[in-house]
């Protein structure tokens, strides 16, 4: 996709622009902060898509991390507990 082909929002029909944003995603009680990240955003409406390409670097990137979050981590299932065990993690994007 050129600078000058944007998607059009399926919201409300608006031509959508590049930005950087914030991803935030949660899995198994770790969240992951990907700052920077090119997103199409609605002008109009504030609706986000992220690029197929991006989705999958962030989705090989969440499982890279959260493995080594969970060996990091790593407590005898014995005296685990979901609520108590987070990790807060901000990276950026590149």
């Amino acid at each position: 996709m050129s600078k000058k082909e944007h998607l059009i929002c399926s919201q409300c029909k608006t031509q959508m622009e590049m930005k950087k944003t914030t991803v935030d995603l949660e899995d198994e009680n770790i969240l992951i902060k990907f700052r920077d990240v090119p997103t199409e955003v609605c002008p109009s409406c504030g609706a986000e898509y992220l690029p197929a390409s991006v989705a999958k670097d962030i989705n090989r990137e969440m499982g890279q991390i959260k493995k080594a979050v969970q060996k990091a981590l790593s407590i005898p299932k014995e005296v685990t507990h979901p609520k108590l065990y987070k990790a807060d993690l901000e990276l950026v994007y590149a």
